[in-house]
């Protein structure tokens, strides 16, 4: 069983593994993983499903998801991610709802030997998943009965974080962004902001963000990482991270503006009216 990320370090240098993953590799960079999770982190999701049983098991299959709304940051995905497929749905505001579906236990896995780390919310959701996909691939057509009941074991874990606000508190939290520079954290903020964030922006010049999460814990990691916000809470149990001081909302808006691809017009927009009243 994995104990912490250096055993996923550690796997990729399995000879087996290395060749199972030759065909799965697609190149990004440090920034383009992180901002992908924090979009995973706001507004996708990490699974592993059942989908039938032989005789004797459960088949199972590991998914990475990602939905939005935006066609540009679709096509993005799209250009940077291989081995995936798009879906889409008409909600009831008749607006045009986009999934994109990282399936194959291959990419799954090389998805999230590059997420995982970068993840926040989801980071336990994430290794526990991930470890299925090691286990899946390194004993494909086993039929050990241990193996199976780990298999099953991990998939209700990953259910079970699913359900409960993916586990993570400010405790657990393995500070990633902490020990790196400031560069990743803001291209996964954008992620955040793009998934689930909000820019406002009206015709008197008033312009505020908001982020909304039901996990209490990573609002206050939230906040803790964007210098000046603070955190409400929704009759909807929605805790709402808030910035509202001007500055501090054009210097967030500077360092995000490279990587943010959905509210990036917004972003130009403020930053091209106020950029005179940054210090």
């Amino acid at each position: 069983m994995f104990h912490s990320l250096k055993d996923i370090y550690s796997i990729q240098k399995i000879s087996y593994i290395e060749k199972f993953l030759k065909p799965y590799k697609f190149k990004l960079s440090p920034n383009e993983w992180s901002y992908i999770a924090g979009l995973i982190d706001s507004d996708g999701s990490i699974s592993i499903n059942r989908f039938g049983r032989t005789k004797n098991f459960y088949k199972y299959r590991v998914q990475v998801e990602i939905c939005n709304s935006n066609r540009e940051l679709i096509e993005w995905l799209d250009k940077k991610i291989p081995f995936k497929n798009i879906r889409s749905y008409r909600r009831k505001n008749n607006r045009t709802m986009y999934v994109v579906n990282i399936y194959n236990i291959g990419s799954s896995f090389y998805t999230l030997l590059n997420v995982v780390e970068r993840l926040v919310l989801k980071y336990h959701v994430g290794f526990s998943a991930l470890e299925f996909c090691y286990y899946k691939i390194l004993f494909n057509r086993s039929h050990n009965i241990e193996i199976h009941n780990m298999l099953d074991a991990i998939y209700e874990k990953v259910k079970e974080l699913n359900r409960s606000n993916y586990g993570f508190s400010l405790e657990k939290y393995h500070g990633y962004y902490d020990g790196k520079g400031k560069t990743e954290l803001y291209a996964y903020l954008s992620g955040v902001i793009d998934g689930d964030g909000t820019i406002y922006y009206n015709n008197r010049n008033e312009f505020y963000i908001t982020i909304g999460t039901k996990n209490e814990e990573y609002a206050k990691w939230l906040s803790r990482h964007i210098i000046g916000s603070y955190i409400t809470k929704t009759k909807k149990s929605v805790y709402q991270v808030v910035l509202k001081n001007d500055i501090a909302i054009l210097q967030l808006l500077k360092r995000i503006y490279p990587f943010i691809i959905v509210k990036k017009e917004k972003a130009k927009k403020i930053l091209k009216n106020h950029t005179s009243w940054i210090p």
